[in-house]
């Protein structure tokens, strides 16, 4: 746009949820805002605050996000904390917080 490159966003369209069917989505959730970051992968939510360690929760099991499994499984925080890492650079997310860096 105006001669800058401009990157695609990822996403996948809503359009199967708006007329009643369900949404196939065959990759991860990731996000990031303000520093805070999470994936999320079928019933799995990897989450941290900025500067924290990540917890993860079985959101079937527990929607309220009471019950941190990050200590029972940490193969599956170490699995999905890989995917939302390969996410960060693919999607230029990085450096987190950098807003700040502008004086906002």
């Amino acid at each position: 746009m105006n001669g800058q490159r401009v990157n695609s966003l990822e996403g996948v369209s809503l359009r199967s949820v708006l007329t009643g069917k369900p949404l196939q989505r065959p990759q991860p959730i990731f996000w990031e805002h303000e520093g805070n970051r999470a994936v999320r992968a079928g019933k799995w939510k990897l989450v941290a605050k900025e500067n924290q360690a990540w917890e993860l929760y079985d959101i079937e099991a527990a929607r309220t996000e009471m019950n941190d499994l990050a200590a029972k499984q940490p193969d599956n925080v170490k699995e999905l904390a890989a995917k939302w890492g390969t996410w960060v650079v693919r999607a230029n997310v990085l450096p987190l917080g950098a807003w700040r860096a502008n004086g906002r």
